[in-house]
């Protein structure tokens, strides 16, 4: 080995050790605050794997990225090179602990938080809504009636006969 092909050895050496050391503080942080253990279960890998991906002793298998992907919605690219579809902007410190909370939760609760998301992003918001104030109605019908003002209160009578006023 002449020092030319030492140079470049050494060179994809240490290349792989920064890739193996900068993606596996990228699983780190996926992983959050959840334990190695209950991360790796999700996986369906031994946590001595996730151990050495943290560490930057190895990189994880195929089988293992698509599952960070199917689990906590992990971007493949960006776990391998650091690098995505785009940048995504810095999330505030409330998404933060709500997507924490996401990822710590199975999939039968993370299937409850999406739906319940759905439903609050798909309703209207405070103010813009407008409060309806009722119409006066009246109904008359045999010998009696009833009518119904804006506020709440409902007359009831006979035709005839002074109504008296109850509140609704």
């Amino acid at each position: 080995m002449n020092y030319a092909q030492l140079i470049v050895l050494v060179q994809a050496f240490i290349v792989n050790d920064e890739l193996f050391f900068e993606t596996g503080a990228r699983i780190a942080a996926l992983r959050g605050a959840m334990k190695q253990s209950e991360f790796a279960e999700r996986l369906g890998v031994h946590r001595n794997s996730v151990l050495g991906w943290e560490a930057g002793k190895r990189l994880p298998d195929g089988q293992s990225l698509v599952r960070m992907s199917e689990e906590f919605g992990a971007d493949i690219a960006y776990i391998l090179m650091g690098s995505s579809g785009g940048l995504a902007p810095a999330l505030r410190p409330d998404e933060e602990q709500l997507l924490e909370h996401y990822r710590a939760a199975h999939s039968d609760a993370r299937e409850r938080i999406r739906q319940i998301a759905a439903t609050a992003a798909n309703s209207p918001k405070r103010g813009d809504v407008k409060e309806k104030k009722a119409k006066p109605t009246t109904q008359i019908g045999g010998t009696h009636s009833q009518h119904a003002s804006g506020d709440g209160s409902i007359q009831i009578g006979s035709i005839g006969n002074t109504p008296t006023k109850r509140q609704g």
